[in-house]
This record gives C-alpha cells, sequence and structure tokens, in this order.
C-alpha cells in the first residue's frame, strides 16, 4: 500500500508511480494501472504503464477484455 499523504506526494505526481514500481519490483510495461481521473491515466500512460480509466464495473470488463487481459485476470 502506499499512502499519499506519509510518502507527501500525489497523483498525477510521476514521483509516486515510481514510488510504487519500485516497492512492486515491477517494470511500468508489465504494470496494470486503473483509475477514474483521466489525468493520473494520462501520466500512467507517459511512464509506460497499461492504465484503463474506471467508469463502470461493465466497461471496465469489456476494457480488460478489449486489451487481451481476460485471461491474466478473474473478471466477476
Amino acid at each position: 500500500l502506499a499512502w499519499s499523504f506519509q510518502l507527501h506526494m500525489a497523483k498525477p505526481e510521476p514521483a509516486i508511480f515510481l514510488h510504487v514500481l519500485k516497492e512492486l519490483g515491477s517494470r511500468a510495461e508489465e504494470t496494470l494501472f486503473l483509475d477514474d481521473k483521466r489525468v493520473n491515466i494520462q501520466t500512467a500512460q507517459a511512464l509506460g504503464f497499461k492504465a484503463i480509466q474506471f467508469s463502470t464495473v461493465e466497461r471496465l470488463r469489456a476494457d480488460l477484455r478489449d486489451a487481451g487481459l481476460e485471461s491474466e485476470l478473474p473478471l466477476p
């Protein structure tokens, strides 16, 4: 978990995305970022993340399928 108030950084600042990658031991291109705010999605994409903007569960299901991720994630 990354709590912005503890880290003194917040989305859409790139630093918090990079911090989370370091903590996960992951690369941006192998990491999926979901958020409801377009500005946060844009930052994640600029850093190389796979990013999907959340609006509804139905839209998320479709977006995950469109991204070819349905076999990697358990979809409800």
